[in-house]
């Protein structure tokens, strides 16, 4: 601020004649500047914390809970009322992040609405939290009207000999050592790809899902189903078919797989796949990105209707069926796809978001843009990017970790702050006490 006093100073000694407008422009601009300045300076580094901590973050759904990987050990902080903690307590919203006990090195985390689904370094899901839809997987036999009526509190052992996990609104899916699907939890919408014994009911099993036979390579998931790529380079798709996210119109749901031949000619190049409510994208080995489904999640400028006046639409009516590329301007190595929209980190540690943009809904406006949009982050490059429902964590070249998005629950930061905006608050390691 003494800079900004000494310019007033100089300008107004100026013998020049200029006219209060342009020096009032002039202060306001160096003002402006300063003030982001001030801000960069109260970033301090954690010094080298790239080289003492691994850090994993999640690909979930979490609405409401915070959880990372530091070291192999799991940490949860948030909402945690259900069963989070994994440790038979539950926590106030506001205490300190807590560690789920007992549990092997883990290399992967999911997590669905409320419940948490975690890869250890042996090829184990473990699972523990909310279980209305039994999508975590502890199974206790006790079932009402097909539902589970009882939480999990301790993590239990769901699935073995598994290398990719996905988790979704209210059902899983994980893929093995040997090629093979399977799926449990919530079934309504077809979601488990596969015929289930009590029509629409929750199926608590993981159970095998079949595709002509065929091994598997690659899963992902949409809002109310999933993609599976085999290694054949054939890609299936079972679930609800919303805005054609099954790549083509017309019928709503598909309880067992289909062909989804459009993006057959891509598949091989095919690195990751997955979406939300009625749209999809893939990540190609090139760093390119195709979407279909609902445009106005795709990136594609599709702006909602902010008139007062007239009656805002929850989802865009328009959405192609036809996998189209997505225009971002850089490579992209890594892509999260999530309910509204989907983040993206580029081969030079960009940041890109892009999705939903409707001032109706409580968050999604905030962080992602009707195109792709590259955000400000603190640090010049990102090495990591984690995702909840609506909230993002990513991790800059110092190793710190940062949130933007929901935080109605702390589920970034324990302030009476509803939401983060870019470039985020710093979430600080002295909270995981090692």
């Amino acid at each position: 601020m003494s800079i900004l006093i000494k310019l007033f100073q100089c300008t107004f000694k100026s013998k020049k004649t200029t006219s209060y407008s342009s020096y009032i422009a002039l202060l306001l601009i160096f003002f402006s500047t300063t003030l982001k300045a001030e801000i960069k300076r109260d970033y301090i580094p954690q010094a080298k914390l790239m080289s003492s901590f691994n850090i994993i973050g999640a690909h979930s759904s979490l609405t409401n809970t915070g959880i990372i990987a530091v070291n192999g050990k799991i940490w949860v902080w948030g909402w945690r009322r259900k069963g989070q903690t994994g440790n038979n307590t539950v926590e106030d919203i506001s205490s300190p992040p807590t560690m789920v006990e007992n549990l092997p090195q883990i290399v992967d985390i999911g997590g669905a609405v409320s419940s948490m689904l975690v890869l250890d370094v042996n090829g184990t899901v473990w699972g523990w939290g909310e279980q209305y839809f039994n999508e975590a997987g502890c199974y206790s036999g006790n079932m009402s009207s097909g539902y589970q009526n009882e939480n999990a509190y301790i993590p239990c052992k769901v699935i073995s000999n598994i290398k990719q996990i996905i988790t979704a609104d209210g059902f899983s899916i994980a893929l093995d050592k040997n090629g093979d699907v399977w799926t449990w939890g919530d079934s309504r919408f077809g979601q488990l790809g596969r015929s289930v014994s009590i029509s629409g009911d929750p199926d608590p099993i993981p159970t095998r899902v079949d595709f002509s036979g065929e091994k598997v390579r690659l899963i992902g998931n949409h809002q109310q189903g999933g993609f599976a790529i085999t290694q054949s380079n054939k890609v299936w798709v079972w679930g609800g078919n919303y805005d054609g996210v099954m790549g083509f119109p017309g019928v709503r749901y598909h309880i067992k797989p289909i062909r989804f031949n459009a993006l057959e000619s891509i598949a091989k190049d095919i690195t990751y796949i997955g979406g939300g409510w009625g749209w999809a994208t893939a990540l190609l080995n090139d760093g390119s990105v195709v979407g279909w489904g609902n445009t106005a999640s795709l990136g594609k400028g599709v702006l909602y209707n902010t008139s007062p006046s007239e009656k805002i639409e929850y989802r865009n009516t328009e959405f192609i069926i036809t996998p189209e590329k997505i225009n971002i301007g850089a490579k992209i190595e890594k892509l999260y796809a999530r309910y509204r929209g989907v983040v993206a980190l580029s081969s030079k540690g960009e940041l890109f978001t892009w999705g939903l943009t409707s001032p109706h809904m409580n968050y999604p406006q905030h962080i992602y843009g009707v195109r792709p949009t590259k955000q400000e982050t603190i640090g010049k490059h990102i090495v990591d990017i984690a995702v909840g429902r609506e909230y993002i964590y990513y991790i800059n070249e110092y190793g710190d970790l940062f949130g933007v998005g929901n935080n109605s629950h702390y589920q970034i930061v324990p302030i009476n702050s509803k939401f983060i905006y870019w470039p985020g608050s710093q979430i600080y390691y002295q909270q995981f006490n090692q």
